[in-house]
């Protein structure tokens, strides 16, 4: 009997030590867990920052350059301008949004993605022609003021999320 009763407590005593661990090992690794995937957003929303920024900053490039573009066009009074025939740089740039055009589209709290959208299908169609017209200047200048508001009022919201 003294057999069975040691045998017991023996199989006792493991089963709460392997009990007492199982729950230790459980809250230790829901707690790195969940440490792991705070980590992997705020990850995101660095990266996610980063895009915004740069293309914010690509914008107000190519909105100065499209008010010189107008400016010169009025200044010379012309409607059409070919900048390969006049031997004129096209400076227009969309090579942050061709690098984080896919970061931001995955941002879903953007409702104004769709013009950022255009006025970036609008901006490539201009770099790829390499003319313009007066017109298409100033819808570009329209479209960019109101999207770079839009993508500064964003960034400060984010940034006030964390």
């Amino acid at each position: 009997m003294d057999d069975y009763l040691s045998l017991l407590t023996g199989l006792v005593g493991t089963l709460i030590g392997g009990f007492i661990t199982w729950l230790t090992t459980r809250y230790t690794l829901n707690r790195q867990f969940k440490e792991e995937r705070n980590r992997v957003i705020l990850q995101e929303r660095k990266s996610e920052l980063i895009a915004l920024n740069s293309v914010e900053k690509e914008i107000t490039f190519n909105l100065v350059e499209l008010f010189n573009i107008e400016k010169l066009m009025k200044a010379t009074e012309v409607e059409y301008i070919d900048f390969k025939a006049n031997n004129f740089t096209n400076i227009l740039k969309k090579d942050k949004w061709d690098k984080h055009s896919d970061v931001i589209e995955m941002i879903k709290e953007i409702e104004f993605l769709g013009r950022l959208q255009g006025f970036y299908l609008n901006l490539s169609h201009e770099i790829t022609k390499q003319a313009t017209t007066l017109d298409r200047v100033n819808k570009l200048i329209d479209m960019g003021m109101k999207v770079d508001k839009e993508v500064e009022r964003f960034i400060e919201g984010y940034k006030k999320e964390r």
